[in-house]
């Protein structure tokens, strides 16, 4: 369950912020307390949280009306602790509660054309996930982005997606065909 208090329009007066604040359980525990996950002054765009749904029963996507989904998130804890709280903002926003070390989730994503892809969040032993990201310009295919999160930090990159009906012909490079 996730609750988010503050105010998630965009402010209207220089000078002027808003925040908005999000507390994360799952079952009886809770993972992230009265956690900052969004930050306005008057040049920023409102925290759009209306348009949410929950892909599994530990992933809640924020923003996720209006486009196809024909990227591929690809989550993976290679970090020696659970993560209590992942969040990853590209064109939409994915909050992930409780991943075991090992654990990997593959999440269909779309809208990350031109975008910043970033990261944050809480370990197991509560120390925060210290923000990083990357840009990708101008992604013209289906793209698989990779986001590891590791005992040193995160990492994130990309790799692009075969069509279905693309084939690989002899004496071409060989590329990864993912569906979902």
């Amino acid at each position: 369950m996730a609750r988010f208090v503050g105010r998630p329009e965009r402010p209207g007066v220089i000078l002027q912020e808003h925040r908005v604040r999000l507390t994360f359980w799952r079952g009886g525990e809770v993972l992230a307390s009265d956690r900052e996950i969004h930050f306005a002054d008057w040049l920023d765009d409102a925290f759009e949280h209306e348009s949410h749904e929950w892909v599994r029963e530990n992933v809640l996507r924020v923003g996720a009306a209006g486009h196809e989904f024909d990227d591929l998130l690809t989550v993976r804890n290679d970090s020696s602790r659970r993560l209590l709280l992942l969040r990853i903002w590209a064109h939409d926003m994915f909050f992930i509660a409780d991943l075991e070390p090992g654990g990997a989730l593959h999440l269909p994503a779309g809208g990350i054309e031109s975008r910043y892809i970033g990261i944050d969040g809480l370990s197991g032993n509560g120390q925060n996930i210290e923000p990083s990201g990357e840009i990708f310009h101008f992604i013209r295919v289906p793209t698989e982005f990779i986001i590891t999160v590791g005992d040193s930090g995160a990492s994130i990159g990309r790799r692009d997606r075969l069509q279905p009906n693309e084939s690989i012909q002899s004496g071409a490079p060989s590329r990864e065909l993912f569906l979902h």
